[in-house]
């Protein structure tokens, strides 16, 4: 599956989609806080080339660092690798490894 498909699939999960009229409100730490419910996370998700330059990116909601992880792996398909990231923190990436040439 291709990169834009897989895009357009998500496209209602992601976090630049949510409306002030939301339903929760954001948290620290990129929760969405609905009461009792259990929370989500907003991560960023940047596709990168061999030469560790960003081709595309996407924000998407996950429950779990390691469900956000199994998801970049999913989407990662043909490129070089995908960088998995919480705000600030890098949570993980999928595919090759970081290599200074």
């Amino acid at each position: 599956m291709g990169f834009a498909r897989l895009r357009r699939l998500v496209a209602g999960l992601s976090c630049h989609n949510l409306r002030p009229n939301f339903a929760g409100k954001l948290g620290h730490k990129g929760r969405i806080e609905t009461g009792n419910q259990s929370s989500m996370r907003c991560y960023r998700l940047y596709v990168l080339t061999r030469h560790e330059r960003i081709t595309d990116s996407l924000n998407a909601t996950h429950a779990s660092d390691e469900e956000a992880l199994n998801f970049a792996e999913a989407l990662r398909g043909a490129a070089h690798a995908v960088e998995v990231w919480l705000g600030e923190r890098l949570i993980g990436r999928v595919g090759a490894q970081f290599e200074l040439a």
